[in-house]
């Protein structure tokens, strides 16, 4: 499993901060999504996606929003 960072608003995956990439190879990869977090906030990124990518079966990734108020599921789950 892959743990890769991505914004929302261009679709750019982060290499470092104020580095992004169209070519999701190139992203930084972390260890775990609290890594992955712990970059967000403490680079104070604007809201950004966590995508933990399982291969070679991209059924399985799952998407979490990361903003300033916190971590939620992405989409956003339906009731």
């Amino acid at each position: 499993m892959n743990t890769i960072l991505q914004d929302p608003r261009t679709g750019l995956f982060c290499v470092n901060p104020g580095h992004w990439t169209p070519d999701e190879r190139q992203a930084r990869v972390f260890e775990n999504s609290l890594e992955a977090i712990g970059f967000c906030t403490a680079h104070h990124l604007p809201p950004t996606r966590v995508i933990l990518k399982y291969e070679p079966d991209r059924y399985y990734d799952v998407k979490l929003m990361v903003t300033n108020a916190g971590v939620a599921e992405w989409p956003p789950a339906r009731n």
